[in-house]
């Protein structure tokens, strides 16, 4: 799997259970909905790792040549260079 394809998966998975569960507000005591949180709980990864991924697809959406990048790294650098980090 390349990391393109691991990132749209992180995504997929993401706005899936948003849409079932609802987005987490970070709101009250009692949690309702779903959050980074979560999805980084499901998949195994840490937040950051999947606040990062969601991040780069975000940026796959508006600059898909994102994807023939070699590395996940070259895709940061990229958004940092033009503001979108």
């Amino acid at each position: 799997m390349t990391w393109v394809n691991r990132i749209k998966d992180v995504e997929r998975s993401h706005i899936k259970f948003i849409k079932e569960k609802g987005k987490f507000n970070g709101k009250g005591r009692k949690k309702d909905g779903w959050s980074m949180g979560d999805t980084a709980k499901y998949l195994g990864f840490s937040k950051g790792k999947i606040s990062e991924d969601l991040r780069i697809a975000r940026g796959l959406n508006k600059f898909p040549e994102i994807a023939t990048f070699k590395e996940r790294q070259d895709a940061i650098a990229f958004l940092r260079a033009r503001g979108e980090w």
